[in-house]
């Protein structure tokens, strides 16, 4: 047998996992609807805030969270970053946020 066919086969399938999403429900928008936090998402930021990918109608953004502060930042809306975003901290989120902060916050790595 090839020995390149299994190393080729063990690295896709890393590959694979390391893009797995773990979709939680954390509770509903302002309009009623869904809102999922990726749990594998959440990770410790260089800037000292907590990052982490969400999804709503399907739509995928990163966010981050001042978990001390309580103070939720969108970074992205769906794959267009937000310019500056650290100057748009929402210190009292909109329901959807803020179930995802609470989420977030409480599943720190």
């Amino acid at each position: 047998m090839n020995p390149w066919k299994y190393t080729a086969l063990s690295m896709a399938l890393l590959a694979s996992q390391a893009q797995a999403e773990n979709w939680v429900n954390v509770g509903t928008s302002s309009a009623g609807d869904p809102v999922f936090v990726d749990k594998d998402s959440i990770r410790h930021g260089a800037d000292g805030l907590i990052h982490f990918m969400d999804k709503s109608f399907e739509m995928k953004s990163e966010n981050a969270a001042d978990c001390r502060r309580k103070i939720y930042y969108p970074v992205s809306l769906g794959d267009v970053p937000i310019s500056h975003w650290h100057d748009h901290g929402q210190p009292h989120p909109k329901p959807g946020a803020k179930a995802e902060l609470r989420y977030v916050c409480a599943n720190l790595p």
